[in-house]
């Protein structure tokens, strides 16, 4: 809703002190006119007295007028610097939004470009699908991607991210497919530790992350540590690919030595992967 004109107002004000301006000197001239017609004392005194009269009234028009267009002048200062504050902090959000864009777009190329660094180490084809969303389950863990059989995948494709790995995909569509996440307890990956070469197996524990059974009870496993796939023939994960950080290490028996990880993919956060076609590139 839009103020009131308070410039209008100013204006209106300032005519009103004109107005009485105006009658002073109608009275001025009516005092000429008797002093002509009838000349003497009398005119003289009427004179006087009248003059006094107009006095009166232009200074009470000026001491009126004055104050009030000064005071509606402020004001209209006021609602003039309200509407300009108001139009900076439009054009100040409008920027901001513009600004959060931009930091978007860079966050996406960052991860397309670690993306395209990850599937360098992967020789064999592969194609690009992106993360349409998490599929309610109360015991799965699973994705959604859009890329299905028309695009060539097929099911244990392994399913790749910008950090490492993501899952395989366990059923296929016309456009889509669904991807077991590592995290998944039905999920099994066979690991190697980057650091000391120690064989495990990595099992989804949901939340949890990854629980790491190593075959020896004696396992040079340390906190930190980085796990990749072991890519041994057959199976659906080429070797090499990140797969978890070693979180906590138990004690090791003659059943061997188990080891707490955490996923190097962001699941929470998934938006781009590539999914493995399989043959040489």
């Amino acid at each position: 809703m839009p103020g009131p004109d308070w410039g209008a107002w100013a204006v209106k004000e300032r005519g009103r002190g004109r107005v009485a301006l105006a009658s002073a000197l109608a009275v001025a001239l009516l005092l000429l006119n008797l002093e002509y017609r009838s000349g003497g004392d009398t005119a003289a005194r009427l004179r006087g007295e009248l003059g006094s009269v107009v006095a009166a009234m232009v200074g009470v028009a000026e001491r009126v007028a004055s104050p009030v267009v000064g005071a509606v002048s402020r004001v209209a200062q006021a609602f003039s610097a309200a509407r300009e504050n108001a139009r900076l902090r439009g054009e100040l959000r409008e920027l901001e939004g513009k600004v959060l864009g931009v930091q978007d777009l860079e966050r996406e190329n960052q991860r397309l470009r670690q993306l395209l660094e990850m599937r360098g180490r992967v020789q064999v084809r592969t194609i690009g699908a992106r993360v349409l969303g998490l599929l309610p389950s109360g015991f799965e863990w699973v994705a959604l991607a859009d890329a299905g059989s028309r695009d060539g995948v097929q099911t244990e494709a392994a399913v790749i991210g910008p950090e490492g790995l993501v899952g395989k995909v366990i059923s296929v569509g016309p456009s889509s497919s669904r991807v077991r996440l590592v995290i998944d307890p039905e999920s099994t990956v066979s690991v190697r530790d980057a650091r000391s070469g120690e064989l495990g197996l990595a099992r989804g524990m949901g939340k949890e992350g990854l629980t790491v059974e190593f075959v020896s009870g004696k396992a040079d496993v340390l906190p930190g540590d980085l796990l990749v796939t072991t890519g041994y023939e057959g199976s659906p994960f080429p070797g090499g690919i990140p797969v978890a950080t070693v979180e906590s290490v138990g004690r090791g028996s003659s059943l061997g030595r188990t080891a707490r990880a955490r996923p190097v993919a962001e699941l929470s956060r998934l938006d781009v992967v590539v999914v493995v076609l399989g043959g040489p590139r």
